[in-house]
């Protein structure tokens, strides 16, 4: 069976996709703003990566925390694996943004899960970042692809 890596693994396992993942946090993340570490941006990079997903997620339906994290590790083949160290304060800083909501739902004769619920204003960023992230990827392909006096035409 596939062995379960973190997303810290996948990116320290391929520089070039650090390389990729870092350009798009330029354009995506800092606009405007001076970047002074690379280890920040690398945690950056997730950060943004895995608020998108989750935005993504939810957009489908209401799930509590941990139905998220193994709905990406499925869909991904087991290639993206978030842990609740990095997804719960993504999703707390998503409801003080009040792009998420979160409600209690009895799952059982004792046991009460937290499922959270995107609102309209996570539905307006999630296509936000969705727009960006593409452009970003857009224009890394061109990058990548292009030689000495090729220009970018949007």
């Amino acid at each position: 069976p596939p062995r379960s890596v973190t997303t810290s693994m996948i990116l320290s396992k391929n520089s070039f996709l650090l390389s990729i993942l870092q350009f798009f946090l330029l354009l995506f993340c800092f606009r405007g703003f001076k970047i002074h570490s690379m280890k920040t941006l690398s945690g950056n990079i997730k950060q943004t990566t895995v608020e998108m997903l989750i935005l993504k997620l939810l957009s489908e339906s209401d799930m509590y925390g941990s139905q998220i994290a193994r709905e990406l590790k499925k869909r991904s083949n087991q290639q993206f694996v978030i842990l609740e160290g990095t997804m719960y304060p993504i999703l707390y800083r998503l409801s003080d943004s009040e792009c998420v909501s979160f409600y209690e739902k009895k799952v059982g004769v004792r046991k009460t899960s937290i499922y959270y619920h995107i609102e309209h204003k996570g539905l307006e960023r999630l296509e936000e970042m969705k727009k960006e992230f593409y452009h970003s990827v857009k224009v890394a392909k061109f990058l990548l692809e292009s030689k000495d006096g090729d220009c970018l035409s949007l």
